[in-house]
């Protein structure tokens, strides 16, 4: 029996990955921010594809960035802003 892997995104384990990483590599960390980024951008985390950038240098930044899987337009964000009377 193989063992079976979920790769379905999670806040919860992002969290968590991102803490382990930071650590591990003495990144800035702050959970509060980030908690923030996954509420405001929870359905992109959710369908897109997370990458992750660090360097060998100590004490660097870890960054994480979504990328889309359908096309989105710069006008289709400020409109839904619009809507929600942003």
């Amino acid at each position: 029996m193989s063992p079976t892997h979920s790769f379905e995104f999670t806040p919860a384990r992002f969290l968590r990955d991102l803490a382990t990483t930071a650590d591990a590599i003495g990144a800035n960390y702050s959970e509060s921010t980030t908690q923030a980024v996954l509420e405001a951008y929870s359905d992109s985390f959710r369908e897109s594809a997370v990458l992750w950038r660090t360097t060998d240098r100590p004490g660097d930044a870890l960054n994480y960035r979504f990328y889309e899987r359908r096309p989105t337009t710069h006008c289709e964000h400020r409109d839904q802003g619009r809507a929600a009377g942003q």
